[in-house]
């Protein structure tokens, strides 16, 4: 229903870095709520992520969870 789009991102800085980390990949849409008129939620699928990005977003979200979410 949706085609695949390009999306890029930074992750906030962490540890000793003194800039964000731009992440960039390619995605699909697996899940759209309509929230309001021109708000949206959305559940997206990397297609297209280096297994560095990947890992880095992994740890990212891993560290601001209470439970770690991606093994």
């Amino acid at each position: 229903m949706f085609p695949d789009f390009q999306l890029e991102f930074d992750l906030p800085e962490s540890g000793s870095r003194e800039e964000g980390i731009n992440i960039r990949s390619t995605c699909n849409v697996t899940y759209c709520r309509r929230l309001s008129k021109d708000s949206y939620h959305l559940g997206l699928n990397f297609v297209d992520l280096s297994q560095t990005d990947a890992r880095l977003v992994a740890d990212y979200i891993n560290s601001k969870s209470a439970k770690p979410l991606i093994h």
